[in-house]
């Protein structure tokens, strides 16, 4: 995986993103990104936090890219079913 800056913009470490995406809720997004790849967003839980996480990551031709990492919303945590 390779990180986009925005990734870190709210403090989250590559360690973190990596967790939630390897082993959180996904779900797909409806838009593609403006050059036309698929999205996805995970939701999930490390130890580091008290909190879940999103994570959402961008499938492009050469690999996979996180582009953005925060507390998670609710809208997400109900999106990916995640706790339930």
């Amino acid at each position: 995986m390779k990180y986009a800056e925005s990734a870190f913009d709210h403090g989250f470490t590559e360690e973190e993103i990596d967790l939630v995406v390897s082993e959180g809720a996904m779900v797909k997004m409806a838009t593609p990104s403006d050059k036309g790849f698929d999205r996805a967003m995970f939701v999930g839980k490390v130890y580091t936090r008290a909190f879940p996480i999103e994570v959402g990551v961008e499938y492009r031709d050469d690999d996979d890219y996180a582009f953005h990492a925060m507390k998670a919303t609710k809208y997400y945590i109900k999106e990916t079913g995640y706790g339930e």
